[in-house]
C-alpha cells in the first residue's frame, strides 16, 4: 500500500497484480499486496492529475470487485469527460435504467478507485453537490481543480 498527500487529505493507494484496485482517503480494511515503493509510479500519476499536469490518470485499473451492476455504473463513470459533470439520473439513463437513480447513487458510493473512476463528476440534477463518501469538501476541490484546468 502507498500513501500520498494533497492539500489536507491523505490518500491510500492499493495495487494488486492487475493494477490499482483502491484509492480513497479512508484506510482500506484489506491487506496490501505491494509496498509504497512498488506503487510510486502510480502515485506519481495521481499527483500529476491533482497538480493539473495531466487531465487523465494513466494507470492500470483492477475494477474487479463489486456486483455486475456496480461494475456497469463504474464503467459509465469513465465516460464522463474531464471538467464535465453528469447527474445521477443521466448516469441511470446512460446505463439503460432511467428509474434506477437510487441504485446508481448507491453503486457510485461504492466506487473503490477515487479520481481514476471519476465519481466526483456526478452531481444532483440541479447541479448541487450530493453524496461523496470521502466528503463533499474533497468533491468540491476535485471539481474546482478540473474546472480551472480545462
Amino acid at each position: 500500500m502507498g500513501t500520498f498527500r494533497w492539500k489536507r487529505w491523505t490518500f491510500y493507494v492499493v495495487k494488486n497484480e492487475r493494477g490499482i484496485c483502491y484509492v480513497d482517503v479512508k484506510k482500506p480494511d484489506f491487506p496490501a499486496i505491494f509496498s509504497q515503493e512498488q506503487v510510486m509510479g502510480d502515485i506519481a500519476a495521481f499527483l500529476d492529475y491533482l497538480h493539473g499536469v495531466k487531465q487523465e490518470i494513466p494507470v492500470s485499473l483492477s475494477i474487479e470487485g463489486g456486483t455486475p451492476f456496480q461494475q456497469k455504473v463504474w464503467q459509465a463513470l469513465l465516460s464522463i469527460p474531464y471538467g464535465a459533470t453528469a447527474s445521477y439520473s443521466e448516469v441511470a439513463r446512460f446505463i439503460g435504467m432511467p428509474n434506477g437513480v437510487r441504485a446508481v447513487g448507491s453503486a457510485i458510493g461504492k466506487n473503490p478507485i477515487l479520481m481514476a473512476i471519476p465519481c466526483h463528476r456526478v452531481v444532483g440534477k440541479d447541479g448541487s453537490l450530493r453524496g461523496f463518501r470521502s466528503g463533499i469538501d474533497l468533491k468540491r476541490e476535485l471539481l474546482l481543480l478540473e474546472k480551472n484546468r480545462e
